[in-house]
């Protein structure tokens, strides 16, 4: 989780890196030896990560800035049309 224009963004760890800047990074782990295994983190939580977040949901302000989300949608709508060109192909590799 990281905090973002809108608010925060939940990352998996393995997105982290890719997505680093401003803002501190948070990780959600049931086992706290595997906080910033990965990529160093400013903030480790243990527990369970749906319950966390239910219990940091309340704390969060609601932003009218929708930028961060509507470019993150783009490109998630972007990526789910490349993987089901490259799903429904026939040609051979």
């Amino acid at each position: 989780m990281r905090h973002a224009p809108h608010g925060w963004h939940v990352v998996s760890v393995y997105r982290i890196h890719a997505q680093a800047g401003p803002g501190a990074r948070v990780q959600i782990e049931l086992d706290p030896a595997r906080i910033g295994l990965r990529y160093p983190v400013e903030v480790g939580l243990i527990g369970d990560s749906g319950r966390t977040l239910e219990a940091l949901l309340p704390l969060l302000e609601a932003r009218s800035d929708r930028s961060f989300l509507d470019k993150a949608q783009k490109g998630m709508a972007a990526w789910r049309k490349l993987m089901e060109d490259r799903g429904t192909r026939m040609d051979t590799p």
